[in-house]
């Protein structure tokens, strides 16, 4: 019986797992307002590699939206380059009159 046996080292092609990713969020605000800040708890990261990072984000909590829809990306990275993303939309809409 032959045995062989691989030296080739393994690759991690497995992307981070995203927890928490916000759902998308709706909004009325006062008429007449053109924006206000939105609020929500950031997505987080793991890896198997056990070496994530969160690499960029278009938005941070807290920050002023005008009023429409607006795409709100978080992307991380592991060590190998394995991207995943956590995509949600602000939709702001004046509609409330004070």
């Amino acid at each position: 019986m032959n045995y062989y046996l691989s030296l080739c080292p393994s690759v991690d092609t497995t992307p981070p797992v995203i927890h928490s990713c916000p759902s998308d969020v709706s909004l009325s605000i006062a008429a007449g307002r053109p924006s206000s800040p939105v609020y929500w708890i950031p997505p987080s990261a793991t890896d198997v590699s056990g070496n994530v990072s969160l690499v960029s984000q278009s938005h941070h909590p807290g920050d002023s939206f005008l009023v429409g829809d607006t795409e709100v990306i978080y992307l991380f990275i592991d060590g190998n380059y394995n991207e995943a993303r956590c995509t949600f939309h602000i939709n702001l809409r004046e509609g409330i009159t004070c």
